[in-house]
């Protein structure tokens, strides 16, 4: 209540509604003043109440007629003991009344106090949660920041491995095709070698296949030679066999030269034999380009192929 607002100002405004003829309430004696809260306006009506019977005792004192007969006088003392009883019943009512009034806006005030504590506990407890919450997702976003900043480097390095890898592949994939064109190189050599070394054999084996049908045929003229000679055997007989022994001479020679040419081309056979294995080995073990190119100073294949052919 706002200070200027006394006891006796409560007490003015409850005896105008009594003389107005309205019961004093909380809420008439607070228009009648204009402010005033319930509890402290409450606490003056009982005030009120507990001096009304002093009060009417002063007034009854004052009203008192010293000279009026006694009729008049118990008359009177009885009428202000009615109005006293009266006033005081209604008091008592009206109290009731609004003490049961109060008691409910008390239980009001209070069951709402506890539940504006409870809401407000309810919120402390939400706050307490929400801040939990907060730091928790602040430690868990920190953690995620710390793992995508190790993502971001495990990307990067990453990524830097995949350049050397992609810069190895390169040069392997270089490597593998300069060993491709020298292989192919090589492999083109090789058949080359391969047709030198066949053409000089079929050469060769046609060098040997003449010089033998030149034998065959020296051999068929020394038989003609020989029927002739036997066909004059008769007229010439010791000289007859003086040619024949020489022509069988010759024949044993040719026959030894024969021998010798199937020997020689046995041998070229064989040599022949021993050159493409050593063309499978040398194919087998032969070095890359760059070691071939440092051995170009050295006798190539067509110098182990002029020393590998048969004496004519």
């Amino acid at each position: 209540m706002p200070k200027g607002v006394t006891q006796d100002q409560v007490n003015a405004a409850i005896d105008a509604l009594v003389a107005a003829g309205e019961r004093p309430t909380i809420e008439r004696v607070r228009q009648a003043l204009g402010t005033g809260s319930p509890n402290t306006l409450t606490r003056m009506l009982d005030v009120w109440w507990a001096q009304l019977h002093e009060r009417l005792t002063r007034q009854q004192a004052k009203l008192a007629v010293p000279d009026a007969p006694e009729a008049v006088a118990i008359a009177a003392t009885n009428w202000w003991q009615l109005a006293l009883e009266h006033a005081t019943t209604a008091a008592e009512q009206g109290t009731a009344a609004q003490r049961e009034a109060l008691a409910r806006d008390r239980a009001e005030l209070v069951a709402e106090r506890g539940a504006c504590e409870q809401q407000a506990r309810q919120c402390a407890a939400d706050v307490a949660e929400a801040v939990t919450g907060r730091t928790a997702s602040e430690a868990r976003l920190a953690d995620l920041q710390r793992l995508l900043d190790q993502q971001a480097a495990q990307a990067s390095a990453l990524q830097s491995r995949l350049g050397d890898l992609q810069a190895r592949n390169e040069h392997l994939d270089r490597r593998l095709e300069q060993s491709q064109r020298a292989l192919l190189a090589a492999r083109a050599d090789a058949v080359a070698e391969r047709t030198a070394l066949e053409a000089s054999h079929r050469a060769t084996e046609d060098r040997w296949m003449q010089e033998v049908d030149r034998a065959r045929h020296q051999s068929g003229e020394l038989t003609a030679r020989l029927q002739r000679i036997e066909a004059a055997a008769a007229s010439v007989a010791a000289q007859a066999t003086a040619e024949v022994q020489q022509v069988m001479a010759k024949l044993r020679n040719a026959e030894k030269e024969l021998a010798r040419s199937e020997a020689r081309y046995a041998t070229a056979n064989g040599q022949l034999e021993r050159l493409q294995a050593r063309i499978g080995q040398a194919l087998l073990a032969r070095p890359p380009a760059a070691a071939r190119s440092r051995s170009a100073a050295s006798p190539g294949p067509n110098a182990a192929r002029g020393a590998a052919k048969p004496a004519k």
